[in-house]
């Protein structure tokens, strides 16, 4: 069974619209509000989670539901069976229903050793209220959920929930993209791809809040070309999702900075199979370059102030400069943060979503889904890295700006290549990782020849800015600039490595 579900995030406070909004309002006057504890099931080692299912008993109105949900790589979608289960004997603990395990896919992932295992992780107790909303054919239910997830350790540690939910029990999945854009028009919701079940995670392994860095999509070598884009896609803006949640957490720069990546993998994505997905194409890459801009220009400052030298470079008035530099950093962090809680980009987001849930590509024949996918995805790898290395390029004689360009080239390539780091019939895994290898260290010494560059546009750029609106015309000295971003790195040993870098890159072709 195929479970289709769009959850949003909203702020507590923000909670109480949900009952005055135009397009709910009807349907939730009568509602109910239930009280419900579901507890999670795993072992120690998280051996159901790392295999993409989750173990849960639910308990409502004194009805014990049991459920195995599995992890289909697709950003809506999700496998789903539950069944009502008896309670446990009077001074047992509630354990799950192991018999129920034998007709779900969780009986092939899991063998007869790890089952016994099987123990409490957390605990999610909310208040929730649900009712049915009817248009003609579609029947979708809306949940309101509000409570906390709490570990079940000796720790103890809690967070907060305050979520809306979609689910399609009937219908076209398109009415619940309508409905969710409906709503988020009218309040301030968050589309999520992050589960209850994975906060409950993140807070076992104190992580909540903290940025994370890129994970893998879940391929596979019988995907179709279509269904590995999904795939893509789904772990590209999870990752996103997880960094802007980090925003505001303890380590706003490397949230930025990992958010930015995620942007830009994502991208990468849809540069990959544009082939098949050219409707929409400009619009979705658009928006997000849009957004990239911001954390860029975040990004830039935060590099900016690694910097150093300011005092020295600009005597007496460094102290100006300094707290005008500070503000102006502090004020692209805002941005970022008011740009990933905009009504442009959350309508956005349930708009990517949709687009990329969107199958228009032609079916391939069921005895060739295997070859289709690897053959695609090498002629596509195969062009963009013969971009890179046609003609061959005498880095020693290229201006900054030609390399820059060579840089995001490698990037590009480097991103859509890890993504199928794992699928063995898209190239030899070897020359694969070799290729990896390459790009990874000329990405990274033209990066810091990069970074050496972009500082001193940037410090030049800011500093015309703090002359013209503080009235320092005279204040800084004319190298100022060159002063206040003293080279860090050592320009000759870097252009020496990314020359070496890419004269391996021309000897290796895994595809």
């Amino acid at each position: 069974m195929t479970e289709t579900e769009l959850k949003f995030l909203i702020a507590k406070p923000d909670l109480a619209k949900l009952w005055t909004l135009p397009a709910l309002r009807e349907w939730i006057k009568d509602a109910p509000a239930r009280q419900s504890k579901t507890t999670y099931f795993d072992t120690v080692g998280q051996d159901l989670w790392k295999r993409g299912f989750i173990l849960r008993i639910r308990s409502t109105d004194g009805y014990l539901i049991q459920t195995i949900k599995q992890d289909q790589s697709s950003l809506v979608d999700r496998g789903e069976w539950e069944r009502q289960i008896q309670p446990p004997p009077k001074g047992a603990p509630l354990g799950p229903d192991l018999a129920m395990i034998e007709d779900t896919p969780l009986a092939d992932a899991i063998d007869e050793s790890i089952r016994p295992g099987l123990r409490p992780s957390f605990e999610i107790d909310v208040e929730r209220t649900a009712f049915p909303w009817i248009v003609g054919d579609t029947l979708i239910e809306v949940a309101i959920d509000r409570g906390a997830i709490r570990s079940v350790d000796a720790r103890g540690s809690t967070v907060e929930i305050s979520e809306l939910e979609l689910e399609l029990k009937r219908g076209d999945r398109k009415a619940a993209f309508v409905l969710a854009r409906t709503l988020a028009a009218q309040a301030p919701l968050h589309l999520s791809l992050i589960s209850k079940a994975e906060r409950g995670q993140l807070l076992l392994a104190r992580a909540v809040g903290l940025p994370a860095k890129a994970s893998e999509p879940r391929l596979s070598d019988d995907m179709t070309i279509d269904a590995a884009f999904v795939a893509i896609c789904s772990a590209c803006l999870h990752d996103f999702m997880l960094n802007a949640a980090a925003l505001d957490g303890g380590d706003p720069v490397e949230a930025v900075h990992q958010g930015r990546i995620a942007l830009r993998r994502l991208r990468a994505a849809l540069a990959l199979f544009k082939p098949v997905r050219r409707d929409g194409f400009a619009r979705m890459n658009d928006q997000l370059m849009w957004l990239a801009g911001i954390f860029g220009a975040a990004r830039d400052g935060d590099i900016l102030c690694t910097g150093g030298g300011a005092k020295a470079s600009l005597g007496a008035d460094a102290p100006d400069f300094s707290q005008w530099r500070k503000a102006r950093r502090l004020a692209a962090h805002k941005a970022v943060r008011a740009a990933v809680q905009s009504k442009r980009w959350r309508i956005f987001l349930i708009d990517l979503c949709e687009w990329i849930e969107d199958d228009r590509s032609a079916p391939e024949p069921p005895h060739d889904r295997e070859a289709a996918l690897a053959r695609f995805v090498r002629k596509r790898l195969k062009r963009q890295r013969d971009a890179l290395v046609r003609p061959v390029r005498d880095l020693a004689r290229l201006d900054p700006v030609a390399r820059h360009k060579l840089r995001i080239k490698a990037k590009k390539l480097r991103y859509a290549a890890q993504f199928f780091h794992g699928v063995s019939s898209v190239a030899d895994r070897e020359q694969l990782e070799c290729l990896q290898v390459c790009l990874d260290k000329l990405q990274s010494a033209l990066g810091d020849l990069h970074d050496e560059e972009a500082k001193r546009g940037v410090a030049e750029a800011e500093i015309r800015l703090w002359r013209s609106a503080g009235g320092h015309i005279e204040a800084a000295a004319p190298d100022a600039p060159e002063r206040l971003v003293a080279p860090t790195g050592d320009h000759a040993k870097n252009l020496g490595k990314a020359i070496k870098a890419y004269a391996r890159l021309l000897r290796t072709d895994p595809f």
